[in-house]
């Protein structure tokens, strides 16, 4: 028995003076190897000045200012777009327009005055969206202007309608 304890005993000491030395070995040579990589990067630096450094932060301002400049006049400037029947005049600062597109391909408002770009009033696609919600009328929403339009379709031309003025 006292042999075995003898054996742990020295079996326990020479693990944790093994330990230690290779505690040690591990932790030289890893300050070694930071040492290194710190040296390396210190002679790496860049050596900038400070009229580099201000062309820099120049460069990023005026990206970014026109990034910004772009993202706040899209946002400002939003195309009109297509609503529902029940948005149509549901705001109360909203003015409410109704305008007739005509079977000519002509779309005129309440004095049947033909309307010439409406392109640039209604949006690219606004008659093309007749049959979404219902089929002989388009509702849309002018947020800049707060106009909300109603797009009335008809069978009737131009000159039909002309006609009938005079008669």
């Amino acid at each position: 028995m006292k042999n075995l304890l003898f054996f742990i005993t020295g079996a326990v000491i020479g693990a944790g003076v093994t330990w230690k030395l290779i505690e040690k070995k591990y932790k030289d040579i890893a300050d070694e190897e930071i040492a290194s990589v710190i040296e390396t990067f210190k002679a790496e630096k860049p050596k900038r000045n400070k009229k580099d450094i201000v062309e820099v932060v120049d460069n990023v301002l005026e990206k970014t200012t026109k990034e910004v400049k772009k993202k706040v006049s899209k946002n400002k400037e939003k195309e009109p777009y297509v609503i529902t029947p029940e948005q149509y005049g549901e705001y109360e600062e909203y003015k409410t327009l109704s305008l007739l597109y005509l079977a000519d391909d002509n779309l005129i408002d309440d004095n049947d005055k033909i309307i010439k770009d409406r392109d640039a009033i209604l949006g690219k696609d606004a008659l093309s969206h007749f049959g979404e919600y219902e089929d002989d009328s388009v509702y849309i929403r002018d947020e800049d202007k707060l106009i909300d339009y109603e797009i009335l379709r008809s069978e009737k031309t131009f000159s039909e309608i002309q006609k009938g003025q005079t008669n």
